[in-house]
């Protein structure tokens, strides 16, 4: 905040953001290397969705997960129950995100 002094950090608090960003910095890696091979297995969307509800501002995460959701739907065996389930995932991760963020929301 703006005109706010800052607090001194607490030594647990610097320990669980150094945790934080390890796992962040582990799920990152894993996902870019999905992501680049593109590699849109259930494991791979699922790597995504931790990764957005961690850091929900990663919009390379949001567009591979537009193209996953591209890449199964051009899929010639893609049935409808199939698809209302991989939909209603993204629904899921979409609510889980905005709640996680919800700076413009009155939550």
């Amino acid at each position: 905040m703006h005109g706010r002094p800052r607090k001194a950090s607490k030594p647990e608090d610097e320990a669980a953001s150094i945790t934080k960003a390890q796992k962040l910095r582990t799920l990152q890696t894993q996902f870019f290397s999905f992501h680049h091979s593109k590699i849109y297995t259930k494991e791979a969307v699922e790597l995504s969705a931790k990764l957005l509800e961690i850091n929900p501002e990663s919009y390379t995460a949001w567009n591979y997960r537009k193209l996953a959701v591209e890449h199964y739907l051009s899929q010639p065996d893609c049935n409808p129950e199939y698809v209302k389930s991989l939909l209603d995932d993204e629904l899921r991760v979409v609510r889980r995100s905005l709640t996680v963020q919800c700076k413009e929301l009155n939550c």
